[in-house]
């Protein structure tokens, strides 16, 4: 039998339901997206919407992109309208500026969407001009798009919380003291700084916390122009402020400095998101800390209060061992992998000899990395600045925390049931977070 040409394909439209639309009038609209200038493998949330409305099946459930996937491909019915909501703007309860719109016409379309730092000399805020190319991908015509992803486009999809918006965000059993200081920051604050009166408590006396917002250097170098404190402060999620404030307000802190919150064009998607907080310094009592362990990988530095001379010596004889066992365990798999691939006999014995040996040593190596690993501990622990110590462990179990990074230990899952794990400065997000405590809060609606 011959094979017949399929005309027509069964499709959701734009109300979930499906419907026949015929093939020939079918486009596919790609939308490629290259973010290098900043981060390659930026995990940017995203929808899509058709004739301005998203799929009931991805509603509150935003897709991202991966290191290995940087395309979003839609097929649709020529004459529809598709456009995507990107970044904290994917939020049912937000979703107000929808960008890089196109109709479905004769050809298929790809945009090509590069980041772009700096100052943007545009002001298409997200809109497509016209097609600066047509080419051909066998029997179809494609229409090709080139466009920019700029700090104006992330002002304009991060979302500007508003006070209401705090109100109905914030926890039911968030304290009037919070409350009321949180809604000071959407309120829009005279200066970046936020004093906040803490009556006596279970776990700290009566007291006054000075919250400094620094740091807004990026927005400016991206941004035409973005105020600090109705701009910057204001695209940070409120349960952010409320988990950070409450918790420092419990263990009695006075003085801290909060260097980044929302940021258009720096680092994960976290901060460009709103989810994110970051600080530096912290102050209680006659404890102040500089929340700094860079010292620790930097040899050229002196040490200091949170890296003793003798941890960094202790570090170094870890790294050795580490280093060491890492050679006697290729040693030992290379010798198991020859084993298995042999077939004489006295080879095998001299093989089993070899591996016997190599055994032992990676036995020994085992024992002492394991030395080394808890000498370096017990010397770090001991320096570690107390107020640190317990605001970590008040985040770490604040219900809408979900991580918790910082120089001495990172938390990449709050709620995982795992301890934290010690920030030996050996990854990169370990090396971005050996000089201040970074806190990133749960809101699967955005990410």
């Amino acid at each position: 039998m011959a094979a017949k040409e399929i005309t027509a394909t069964c499709v959701f439209n734009d109300e979930g339901k499906f419907t026949i639309v015929r093939l020939s009038g079918m486009r596919k609209i790609t939308y490629q997206f290259d973010t290098s200038a900043t981060n390659s493998d930026l995990a940017l949330r995203y929808l899509v919407a058709i004739n301005g409305r998203v799929h009931p099946a991805d509603d509150g459930k935003p897709h991202a992109l991966s290191a290995k996937q940087r395309q979003i491909v839609v097929t649709v019915a020529r004459g529809n309208k598709v456009e995507l909501y990107l970044n904290s703007d994917v939020h049912p309860d937000f979703r107000r500026y929808p960008v890089y719109a196109v109709v479905a016409e004769d050809n298929d379309v790809e945009v090509l969407i590069t980041e772009k730092k700096g100052r943007s000399e545009t002001h298409l805020k997200g809109k497509l001009g016209q097609p600066c190319d047509c080419r051909r991908n066998g029997k179809t015509l494609v229409d090709i798009y080139k466009t920019s992803l700029t700090g104006d486009i992330w002002t304009l999809v991060s979302n500007l919380y508003t006070v209401a918006d705090a109100d109905a965000m914030l926890p039911a059993d968030t304290t009037p003291t919070i409350r009321a200081a949180v809604r000071r920051i959407y309120a829009g604050l005279p200066s970046p700084e936020l004093v906040v009166e803490f009556p006596a408590s279970d776990s700290a006396p009566k007291h006054t916390l000075r919250v400094r917002f620094e740091e807004a250097q990026n927005v400016r170098e991206n941004t035409a122009y973005v105020s600090e404190v109705r701009g910057v402060l204001t695209r940070t999620h409120p349960r952010a402020y409320a988990a950070l404030l409450a918790e420092a307000g419990a263990v009695g802190i006075t003085e801290m400095r909060v260097t980044s919150g929302w940021r258009p064009m720096l680092g994960s998607i976290v901060h460009r998101a709103g989810l994110g907080l970051d600080i530096n310094y912290a102050e209680r009592d006659k404890e102040r800390v500089n929340i700094n362990r860079a010292v620790l990988t930097n040899t050229k530095a002196k040490p200091d209060k949170n890296v003793s001379a003798k941890e960094r010596e202790l570090y170094a004889e870890y790294e050795r061992e580490k280093a060491e066992n890492e050679v006697r365990k290729k040693e030992l798999k290379s010798i198991e992998s020859e084993l298995a691939r042999s077939h004489d006999n006295d080879d095998k014995a001299r093989l089993q000899e070899r591996l016997r040996v190599a055994k032992s040593r990676t036995d020994t190596s085992d024992q002492r990395l394991e030395i080394a690993y808890d000498s370096w501990n017990k010397e770090r622990n001991k320096n570690e600045a107390s107020l640190i110590s317990v605001l970590r462990g008040r985040l770490h179990g604040n219900e809408y925390v979900k991580q918790v990074l910082d120089p001495w230990y990172m938390d990449v899952n709050t709620k995982s049931g795992a301890p934290p794990v010690p920030n030996e400065q050996r990854s990169a997000n370990e090396k971005t977070h050996n000089n201040h405590l970074h806190i990133t809060i749960q809101e699967p609606k955005i990410l």
